[in-house]
């Protein structure tokens, strides 16, 4: 997932990701603990549903729709408004709310050869749930699929396994 920035924000899609297509997600606490903050998760679709359901479950968040990404959507994700990104950049937290200008297109360099200043990330809101931040960003790194569901290779590596421990017993005898 890259997103790019410009007067359109566009998502494009990773072949390499365990499913093509890019989609985010809503999270809420299911507290009402003060304050209530919201934040959204952006992924290849099947990364979002293995994560949602991981933050469920650890986090106490509202079991929310998954929905294809659409830069055009009101409401949609902006590079500014990412708190942390995960593997390799392809799947990303963001804060409702949240603007870090650093990550803005006016402060990017010119080229990747060329030297700019480099402007300071604009701090979290004062306001922010540090408990519920932290089991987000805890979890996340934890539940985001590293690859694609290797389930199906499974039983080879058993097997794999299975023969070099019988090859050496023998060789022990």
């Amino acid at each position: 997932m890259t997103l790019i920035q410009s007067s359109n924000t566009s998502v494009s899609s990773n072949a390499s990701l365990p499913s093509n297509t890019t989609s985010n997600s809503t999270i809420a606490s299911n507290t009402t603990s003060a304050p209530l903050n919201t934040y959204a998760i952006m992924g290849d679709s099947d990364s979002v549903r293995a994560v949602l359901d991981a933050l469920v479950l650890n986090c106490s968040v509202i079991n929310s729709t998954i929905t294809p990404y659409s830069s055009s959507a009101s409401n949609s994700a902006q590079p500014e408004q990412a708190v942390q990104y995960y593997r390799a950049s392809s799947f990303a937290l963001f804060l409702e709310g949240y603007n870090n200008t650093a990550a803005s297109a006016a402060n990017a360099p010119p080229s990747n050869t060329t030297a700019s200043n480099v402007t300071s990330d604009t701090p979290l809101p004062n306001n922010i749930n540090l408990d519920f931040l932290d089991c987000l960003n805890q979890t996340i790194g934890n539940a985001v699929p590293m690859t694609n569901n290797a389930a199906g290779l499974a039983p080879v590596w058993r097997l794999i396994i299975f023969f070099l421990l019988v090859w050496f017993l023998a060789r022990r005898m």
